[in-house]
């Protein structure tokens, strides 16, 4: 227990440390300030996604951190139109990114599929270029607010996933179940 306190400390330093992200400790999460609702592993390296900020231009950024050695971190961005991460689960080629408004106002939720690279542009860019794509638009149940993301199967030509929801009145709809298919 205690090395996982050590951990979330270590994520608080980083927080409150990293040039970018230390100006949006001290604003409420739900009007664009820091809140973590994604989180996946993958290669060896956790991956934190972002609810909020959400940056000029649309960018959200995805902190990855290795397991072993959590001061030695990256940010990446995606590019979400708007988007925060409400979650993050790994599949082959990336991950698969559920999608919402950052604060609590009424809005669709998406799943796109990304890359895993990072997407701001730039002349100075070394490495794999980011991608993303809009796959499905999540049409919720009654008072539903979209909040997880989960694969149970992966498949070549579609994911088998199930989404959860915060907020529902009928407890039968806080699952939903869907084929997705490949891009």
């Amino acid at each position: 227990m205690e090395n996982h306190l050590v951990k979330i400390e270590f994520l608080r330093h980083i927080l409150k440390n990293d040039n970018v992200l230390k100006a949006f400790t001290q604003i409420p999460s739900k009007e664009n300030g820091i809140d973590i609702e994604g989180i996946a592993a993958k290669n060896g390296l956790l991956y934190i996604g972002f609810r909020g900020p959400v940056f000029r231009g649309n960018y959200v950024p995805v902190l990855k951190l290795k397991f072993d050695n959590p001061d030695i971190y990256e940010i990446v961005y995606v590019q979400l139109g708007g988007f925060g991460i409400r979650g993050l689960t790994k599949v082959s080629d990336g991950f698969l990114i559920l999608a919402g408004p950052v604060g609590d106002r009424k809005s669709s939720y998406q799943i796109f599929h990304w890359n895993g690279f990072d997407m701001i542009p730039g002349k100075n860019r070394t490495g794999k270029k980011g991608l993303v794509s809009k796959m499905y638009e999540i049409e919720p149940p009654k008072g539903g607010k979209a909040e997880g993301i989960a694969v149970i199967n992966e498949e070549r030509s579609h994911y088998k996933i199930i989404l959860v929801y915060d907020g529902v009145k009928i407890i039968g709809n806080i699952f939903q179940r869907l084929i997705i298919q490949k891009k």
